[in-house]
């Protein structure tokens, strides 16, 4: 009787433990506004595994933490004379799904041929968000705001469906055991 009691509560203790600790450690990918042919004019993925949790309860997000930000398809790279782009953002760890509540960066993009620079800003609490576009001689090209926002998509750290996959093989074996 303790015997089983152990283990079920051991078995209970594991599959909490596993939602509390890592449960919300994920890969974001979210785009923002509509290309001309069809495809989402920003796309940016992020992984909030590595990233500080704030006191807020949202992930402070830094160019670390970015796997992927593209333009127009094309992916961002360092400026002339710069060993690297600006990125910093956030997300709330309670509501992955919704997505990034801000982030801000700087960064160039070739884009069919052509150097761009582009600059955004993009506070969803807020409620607003702007690209701003310069040509490779740092003449402006367009300025974009009020951008669609895309739904998250949310991938699960692969950690978490691996532990709970443990659990349920543990559940099944101790079921199998009882049988």
């Amino acid at each position: 009787m303790k015997m089983s009691l152990l283990r079920n509560v051991s078995m209970t203790m594991g599959l909490l433990l596993s939602g509390l600790f890592s449960a919300n450690a994920a890969i974001i990918t979210q785009g923002f506004g509509t290309a001309p042919h069809g495809s989402d004019l920003l796309q940016i993925t992020v992984n909030t595994r590595g990233a500080s949790l704030l006191a807020n309860g949202f992930y402070d997000l830094q160019r670390a933490d970015l796997l992927s930000l593209t333009y127009m398809d094309a992916q961002a790279q360092a400026p002339t004379g710069f060993s690297d782009f600006f990125f910093i953002g956030s997300a709330d760890s309670a509501n992955l799904n919704a997505g990034l509540d801000f982030f801000d960066f700087d960064a160039d993009f070739m884009v069919g041929g052509a150097l761009f620079a582009v600059q955004g800003v993009f506070d969803l609490l807020g409620g607003f968000t702007e690209l701003t576009i310069y040509d490779e001689n740092n003449q402006f090209v367009d300025f974009i705001d009020n951008l669609s926002i895309g739904t998250a998509n949310v991938v699960s750290e692969p950690g978490t469906l691996a532990i709970f996959s443990m659990i349920l093989v543990g559940l099944a074996l101790r079921r199998r055991q009882h049988t």
